[in-house]
């Protein structure tokens, strides 16, 4: 009987374990991805000439970073600091929408986005608000 309850167990933390993952099917939408197209419509940006690159650091606690780190030598030679923080929030995935909630001037923002493709490699996000098409690579 005592078996069975350990197996139980194991059974339950594993279900937890999954539900904490914030994957889609499987690939999982923890790591590090970098911003490098934005699209509304038939208007497109190639944002991977820039300066700067937009990154996000989604963490499997649901905790996410997004920042700007800075890619032209000069300007960190000059003391720019590499990485900037823009915010920092918690996160939540469920049925193909990612969720997202931080504060920006002592405000709570929450956005919210259909995930319209992840793989190992790229991320599709769309902004539910805007329609907003936003192009993510590791």
């Amino acid at each position: 009987m005592q078996k069975f309850y350990f197996i139980l167990l194991l059974i339950g933390l594993y279900g937890c374990k999954a539900n904490n993952n914030e994957s889609l099917g499987e690939t999982s939408i923890s790591g590090t991805w970098t911003l490098f197209k934005e699209q509304k419509g038939t208007k497109e940006i190639n944002l991977e000439e820039k300066p700067t690159a937009v990154s996000l650091n989604l963490k499997d606690n649901g905790y996410f970073i997004y920042f700007d780190k800075i890619n032209d030598e000069e300007m960190t030679e000059s003391g720019v600091g590499e990485i900037q923080e823009r915010y920092k929030g918690q996160y939540a995935m469920e049925d193909g929408h990612l969720e997202m909630k931080h504060y920006e001037n002592d405000s709570l923002v929450e956005e919210s986005f259909v995930i319209k493709e992840l793989s190992a490699e790229k991320l599709v996000l769309q902004d539910e608000n805007s329609g907003l098409l936003q192009f993510w690579k590791r």
